[in-house]
């Protein structure tokens, strides 16, 4: 593959210009990102979603946190799921699994 370089010249002010822009586009994309993660985690999903989300039955479901591998919250008859709780939970257990057969 070839590449080609093209040099131009520019005033400084013009080179700032470009770069200030190219920053503050990156900077509200990763804001607007970070946004939505934020929303989705805080979001609260049936054991249908969790199980889905998770690539799960929802027996294995049921067991995970009867286990108290997974934690929920039961509201009414619902049992509900936090999605950055189900993630940190899983990301904590999976640690701790390698950190004991790496001992």
């Amino acid at each position: 593959m070839v590449q080609e370089t093209i040099l131009i010249s520019l005033p400084l002010s013009q080179l700032e210009t470009l770069i200030d822009n190219c920053v503050s586009k990156a900077i509200r994309q990763n804001s607007i990102e970070l946004k939505e993660e934020r929303e989705n985690s805080t979001k609260y999903l049936t054991r249908k979603e969790t199980a889905k989300k998770l690539h799960l039955s929802l027996t294995t479901l049921d067991s995970y946190v009867k286990n108290g591998i997974i934690p929920c919250h039961k509201i009414g008859h619902r049992v509900l799921f936090k999605l950055d709780e189900v993630n940190e939970s899983l990301f904590t257990k999976f640690n701790d699994k390698h950190n004991t057969k790496n001992q």
